[in-house]
């Protein structure tokens, strides 16, 4: 999460378009508390079709992650660090394409 709440600070707007569909991401990132309220505006062709939606993230870091899932009785945990193996490796389990 940390390479997560660095891209957030560094773009804090992103948008683009394609096949007539526009979106902007809007991210208020507060790097104390480690959250981000992220909006979402897709404009589509078709005004039906448009939409926002809005998250809040909640950006532990890889300790607090570590801690609570030891704290939870966890006690074989593998860390991987998809960053470094980049996005396309999907011999992971449970991995998702595009997540």
């Amino acid at each position: 999460t940390d390479l997560t709440l660095s891209f957030f600070l560094e773009h804090p707007v992103v948008e683009g378009e394609q096949d007539g569909y526009r979106f902007v991401i809007t991210n208020d990132v507060d790097p104390v508390t480690r959250t981000c309220v992220t909006d979402l505006d897709l404009t589509a062709p078709v005004a039906e079709e448009s939409f926002a939606e809005r998250h809040r993230q909640y950006l532990h870091s890889d300790e607090q992650v570590r801690s609570a899932l030891h704290d939870a009785g966890f006690t074989d945990v593998t860390v991987v660090d998809r960053a470094a193996r980049g996005r396309g490796d999907h011999d992971l389990p449970g991995d998702r394409r595009g997540v």
